[in-house]
């Protein structure tokens, strides 16, 4: 046999075309496409490599303004299929599947652009795109790596932009797919054409030996929205080197007329898997029209097969017409010559689309100077239906009629009707990797396997590397850093000022006050830390609440021995509903979002705040009678001195506590008052930036209590420990918060819950909103929800007669949820400053934050601040 080229199709499997393993040959050749998109290819040589690498580094025509990019991508397929075989053959099993699980990264570095992508759906990691690119303007584009060959306009239409679940018999088993090479892309006027050189070897297929060439070419006069014409011609030469001999995969054409899940309905057409050299010749028209809702498709392709001792050869075909109902148009991208993503849907409940298509492969196989040893076709009938909820979320329904025949025989081999569907969501790869970025992070400190602070630094990194995103890792991580160094600096001096302002005596009278309130009483101790909290929270500000919180009523729970969760828990509820108020934050982000007046959403609010204030006192007493019932009620001494033992009734005695009376500053009481009271009337007004504040005020605090250097060197010393723990967690959320927010995970994570609402549930999206709130604004930041996914809600629920300002007073009710987020930095403090473990907090906290949260949604409910309903 003259052997110039030896290979085999790419796709030409003895297994799954799809899901077959690494070693197998994929059904597929590279080919020379003409038809828009030419695509020729020249056998793969050491030499042609050098010249294309040394290509990528010759200067470029243009140059992007951005000298080096990144962007995320992903598709996500979840397939499922029935079946009704007849008695004709094994009976396929109803299966459902991730047919497809991909994430990419791509972008430029320089002038040269990249892409890395691959798929997570087997049971190992596969590459698909894996290439550098080069413009060189109007004369055509260079690509060197593993790419997907130009071959047919079925195969080109990537697998979220099809009619159908599958590609054509054609598509499915001759087109080339991935394999190492080099191209040449162009788009001259009206015609694209492409050129490549390729190996039948894959990063992952990497015992298929061989060299190939292949191109297209597309035609596609003045192409309109809703306005095609297309015309195409694919060609490729493969030169496979033995084939199913010296443990390589063998060379099959096995189409599956039934679906990528229908294994057990395939019929061998032709079978070059004796060991010898095969050389493969393939080629494929094309031709599309669109007219507005209307389209229709055909392409007719063939193979031949020559091993120097049999030959072969197989032909395919297939027709189909697509309409959308809703009067939308398939989208066609003259650039690359193939169909892409349907664009400006009209309706809110989507865009709709049926087809049509009947697809038939005979095949034929002869020793030379034979009769034919093996003939055989397949053929069958797609109806199929797809409901585009959004432009990156399709549903897709495919019924399926199809038939095996032995020509030689003259019989049918397989009959099998099947129902396909597919959940399909570019985005939601993203998604999931945000969520299960977050959800490990939390696994991991709930259960105590890692510290908050190694966690907030190591996983997030890990799964931006996952995600592809190793090449703008370091300016995600800075962003962030850079994004929470004001709170870090405000926290790292207010915790000295209160630390000076606790050493100096200023909460000891408070403290003497509150203990002759409670008198040993564990029950007034929890029920006096809501209301302390409560009323401190009037402020604002969180951090505040915490140190002040903190730092009077600490000792008395050390003291009596209490459980100092219980303090962490009703202080942070208690800050969570106050913070509702117009300075706080929430309540000023959803109005501005939304462009209402913070007044209107926060009056009406401030009723189902009471009733959430009340669940906050009824949770502390409940949590403090517990605490009685364990500790019992302790007898204080009179005149209130918390530093006297006492015994209580039971003949217990109180815990003694280290004097410190060398650090007190009695005679500077109200000095230290007027200063505090000034720095919060300061912090409230905005006279200067929070940190400023903090900073001025640590730093007067400091000379007027403790002017001697050396005392004012130990008072920070002592304040130290605390300093650090608690901000290296805020500089290492930073890290968290950098990597979810600059990968546009928290994006994704926000269209996927959008995307999965019926539009039937839209006069409930007040409550769903409120609902929503809490797992929200826990995974995400409040900035992230607030000025994200709020204003599409909005604008979803004014369809339904919700207005704006209902809309922001139902996305508030997370808040005391939200507290419990590790995105928080003040929450770091006030476990760092009550000496309890971050994990323990959320595990005791959570429960009763999501009744609190319920609580402020019922009460609004009940006054009517936004419907149940409309």
């Amino acid at each position: 046999m003259d052997r110039r080229y030896r290979g085999t199709p790419h796709g030409l499997r003895d297994t799954d075309c799809g899901r077959a393993p690494s070693g197998a040959h994929d059904c597929r050749a590279l080919g020379v496409h003409l038809g828009g998109f030419v695509e020729l290819s020249i056998a793969w040589r050491r030499p042609a490599a050098m010249m294309a690498l040394a290509a990528l580094a010759a200067p470029a025509f243009a140059e992007d303004e951005r000298p080096v990019t990144a962007t995320v991508g992903g598709r996500l397929h979840l397939d499922f299929a029935t079946f009704d075989n007849d008695n004709r053959g094994t009976p396929n099993k109803d299966d459902t599947e991730i047919r497809r699980a991909w994430l990419d990264v791509s972008g430029k570095f320089f002038v040269v652009d990249y892409k890395l992508e691959a798929d997570f759906s087997g049971d190992r990691v596969e590459a698909k795109d894996v290439y550098l690119s080069r413009s060189f303007g109007d004369a055509g584009r260079l690509t060197v790596g593993q790419f997907k060959q130009y071959f047919s306009l079925d195969d080109r239409t990537g697998s979220n932009y099809g009619s159908f679940l599958e590609r054509g018999n054609a598509g499915t088993t001759l087109a080339p797919l991935y394999r190492l090479g080099a191209s040449w892309q162009a788009n001259p006027g009206d015609f694209t054409w492409a050129a490549s050189v390729y190996s039948l070897e894959s990063i992952d297929a990497w015992q298929v030996k061989g060299r190939a060439a292949g191109g297209r070419v597309t035609w596609a006069p003045a192409p309109g929205e809703g306005d095609v014409l297309h015309l195409g011609l694919s060609l490729a030469r493969e030169a496979y080197d033995n084939p199913g001999g010296n443990g390589t995969p063998g060379l099959k054409i096995r189409p599956r007329p039934a679906g990528h899940l229908s294994d057990e309905s395939r019929l061998t057409l032709v079978d070059f898997s004796a060991g010898r050299d095969t050389d493969v010749n393939k080629w494929s028209l094309e031709y599309a029209q669109v007219r507005g809702p209307l389209s229709w498709q055909g392409e007719f392709s063939g193979a031949t097969f020559d091993d120097g001792a049999q030959r072969g050869g197989v032909m395919a075909a297939y027709g189909m017409l697509s309409w959308f109902v809703t009067g939308e148009s398939r989208a066609y991208d003259r650039k690359t010559g193939r169909f892409a993503r349907v664009k400006n849907i009209r309706h809110k409940a989507g865009a709709f689309e049926v087809a049509l298509r009947y697809d038939q492969m005979w095949g034929a196989q002869h020793l030379d100077g034979q009769p034919d040893l093996r003939r055989g076709s397949t053929e069958g009938w797609t109806l199929g239906g797809n409901w585009y909820l959004r432009d990156n979320l399709r549903f897709m329904l495919n019924v399926i009629e199809s038939r095996n025949r032995d020509r030689l025989a003259g019989t049918t081999v397989d009959r099998t009707r099947a129902v396909t569907g597919r959940l399909q969501s570019p985005q939601m790869m993203l998604s999931i990797l945000g969520f299960g970025m977050v959800i490990t992070f939390m696994y991991l400190i709930m259960s105590k396997r890692l510290s908050p602070l190694v966690a907030l630094i190591t996983i997030p990194i890990i799964f931006a590397l996952i995600g592809g995103f190793a090449a703008g890792i370091d300016e995600m991580m800075l962003e962030g850093i850079k994004k929470i160094a004001p709170t870090g600096v405000m926290l790292m001096f207010a915790i000295l000022y209160f630390g000076v302002m606790i050493d100096a005596g200023l909460f000891d009278p408070l403290v003497r006050i509150i203990l002759r309130f409670v008198k040993g009483d564990p029950m007034k101790i929890v029920l006096g830390t809501a209301v302390l909290a409560m009323l401190i929270s009037l402020d604002g500000d969180g951090s505040t609440t915490y140190m002040i919180t903190v730092s009077a009523m600490l000792p008395l729970y050390q003291r009596l021995g209490m459980n100092a969760l219980n303090m962490t828990c009703v202080t942070i509820l208690a800050g969570g509903v106050m913070n509702l108020t117009p300075w706080g934050g929430p309540t000023a982000r959803a109005a501005t979002a939304l462009h209402v007046d913070p007044a209107d959403v926060f009056v009406p609010l401030i009723p189902s705040m009471v009733i959430a204030c009340a669940g906050v006192l009824l949770l502390a007493w409940y949590l403090g009678m517990k605490e009685r019932r364990r500790l019992g009620v302790v007898t204080l001494p009179k005149g209130g001195s918390w530093m006297d033992n006492s015994v209580s009734d039971d003949g217990n005695t109180l815990p003694t506590v280290e004097d410190a009376e060398d650090t007190k500053r009695p005679r500077l009481l109200w000095v230290n008052l007027a200063l505090t009271v000034a720095l919060m009337s300061a912090l409230i007004i905005g006279v200067l930036p929070m940190p400023v504040l903090f900073m001025i005020g640590f730093a007067i605090a400091l000379v007027i209590n403790y002017p001697n250097l050396a005392e004012q060197r130990r008072r920070v010393v002592s304040h130290a420990g605390s300093v650090l723990s608690v901000v290296a967690l805020i500089f290492a959320a930073g890290i968290f918060t950098g990597i979810l927010n600059n990968t546009g995970m928290v994006e994704a994570m926000s269209h996927s819950f959008l995307a999965i609402i019926p539009d039937s549930w839209g006069p409930y999206l007040a409550v769903i909103t409120a609902v929503a709130s809490m797992p929200f604004t826990f995974f995400m930041s409040n900035d992230a929800f607030y000025f994200g996914v709020l204003p599409i809600l909005s604008e979803a629920a004014g369809n339904y007669g919700i207005t704006p300002v209902e809309m922001a007073r139902a996305s508030l009710a997370g808040q005391p949820v939200h507290l419990l987020s590790p995105l928080v930095p003040s929450t770091y403090l006030l476990v760092g400053l009550a000496k309890v473990e971050f994990a323990d907090h959320q595990k005791f906290t959570l429960k009763w934050a999501i009744a609190i949260s319920l609580l402020l949604m019922i009460g609004g409910l009940l006054f009517g601040l936004y419907p149940f309903t409309t």
